[in-house]
């Protein structure tokens, strides 16, 4: 018997959409599979939409409803509703915004009419790619849909039915929806024993961390003796805080937290990265998830689905324990667990990584840092380092690694 914890009881709306629902103008056979290939930055997932003849970058957001840049809403000369709505992100900024109507849009071959839409300023991650987002494609979009995410195939797919979904060897649980007026998933995340579990939001829009904790849950834990202080790894000061749609992070101090173990959908997952935050309704689940295995979303039946990409025990540990982050256009080694592979070779906090294997660190573009291509690298057997020391001597070691059990995520999540 599971003794859940009471965590975030109090649901203050995010935003919402009265009557969002889009109308199909080709409806969907009884078999019929949309496979749709997007494009993929850093663990975002960028779809192409066709809206008045051209085709604009939506990012997916499953915590988010639909939004409009400002932008694309005057090129489109779409009528401003008379109806606001009242946002919230979720690091606490709130705001009103204004709501319009896109008349059409298509996507893959599919028509959708009638499409309620928030009208705000998209943060724009990806211009080192040269690519621009146009707006975002939420969860309300995929009422009474299926909707499957593939992210190491590039590809997501949409269907009328869970019974025309390829489901090979998955685990999958219910969700519930943050509001009847918003319907992100919520989903259970299980910690150490499976004694207490926390209910998040399940956001692709959240694309740098596995789990954004609230700091209020963390507090729980900790008192309830769920989790312990060791598993605080680092603190974060107001330097390190991000911006959300409608402002930035308040925090004065956040934590960095590994989780020894954690259950994802039916799934352990060990050595789980989690940051803490003050502000917003809900912790979250990230899209770094996605980097795990085949998530499927029925909105229809409010059931979730995951299938793992390995077979083997997922951990995150980082690689060789070894901790790097990413500051002033360097890679520099943040910390070295203690007993690690990093430690035992002479890997020293404050190294500088200069080579991957053939990869030339401060020869990569800001686009393919963002695209995190280069960490496949980490993933290969026999791994050869340069690292510059403090005395600006270069100090080369190749690694051998046992990583059959453990998953490298893009550089996004990986590096603290």
């Amino acid at each position: 018997m599971r003794k859940f914890i009471s965590l975030l009881l109090l649901l203050p709306m995010l935003c919402y959409h009265p009557d969002s629902k889009a109308k199909w103008q080709n409806y969907f056979s009884n078999n019929q599979v949309q496979e749709i290939e997007v494009a993929v930055y850093s663990n975002s997932i960028l779809v192409p939409v066709n809206i008045g003849g051209k085709v604009r970058n939506f990012l997916l957001d499953t915590g988010s409803p639909t939004f409009i840049s400002p932008d694309l809403s005057k090129e489109l000369k779409l009528e401003i509703s008379n109806d606001s709505i009242s946002a919230l992100d979720y690091y606490g900024n709130s705001r009103k915004i204004p709501t319009t109507i896109i008349p059409e849009l298509t996507l893959g071959n599919t028509k959708y009419e009638n499409i309620k839409a928030s009208i705000t300023r998209p943060i724009q991650s990806f211009k080192p790619c040269n690519r621009e987002i146009d707006g975002y494609l939420g969860s309300d979009f995929f009422t009474e849909k299926v909707l499957q995410i593939d992210i190491k195939n590039q590809m997501i797919r949409i269907s009328s039915s869970i019974e025309n979904i390829d489901l090979e060897e998955h685990q999958a649980s219910n969700f519930d929806f943050l509001s009847e007026k918003q319907n992100t998933p919520l989903i259970y995340i299980y910690f150490p024993g499976e004694k207490a579990a926390e209910q998040v939001m399940f956001d692709t829009g959240s694309n740098n961390d596995f789990y954004r904790m609230r700091m209020s849950t963390l507090t729980q834990l900790l008192e309830a003796g769920i989790l312990a202080h060791n598993y605080i790894v680092d603190t974060l000061d107001q330097t390190a805080n991000r911006a959300g749609v409608f402002g930035k992070q308040k925090d004065s101090v956040n934590f960095q937290l590994e989780l020894d173990t954690i259950q994802f959908i039916g799934t352990k997952i060990a050595h789980c990265p989690a940051t803490t935050f003050s502000g917003g309704v809900k912790s979250v689940a990230g899209a770094p998830f996605l980097n795990l295995g085949i998530i499927t979303l029925d909105y229809k039946n409010r059931r979730f689905y995951f299938q793992p990409y390995s077979k083997e025990p997922i951990s995150l540990a980082p690689p060789f324990g070894m901790h790097l982050t990413h500051q002033n256009n360097r890679f520099v080694v943040h910390k070295i667990r203690p007993n690690s592979t990093a430690e035992i070779n002479g890997i020293k906090q404050g190294y500088v990584l200069k080579e991957v294997n053939t990869i030339m660190m401060d020869s990569l573009s800001q686009c393919e840092l963002i695209k995190g291509e280069w960490t496949s690298e980490l993933r290969k057997d026999t791994i050869h380092f340069k690292f510059m020391n403090s005395e600006n001597r270069d100090i080369e070691i190749t690694l051998t690694t046992d990583r059959l059990n453990t998953l490298v995520s893009n550089y996004s999540r990986g590096w603290d």
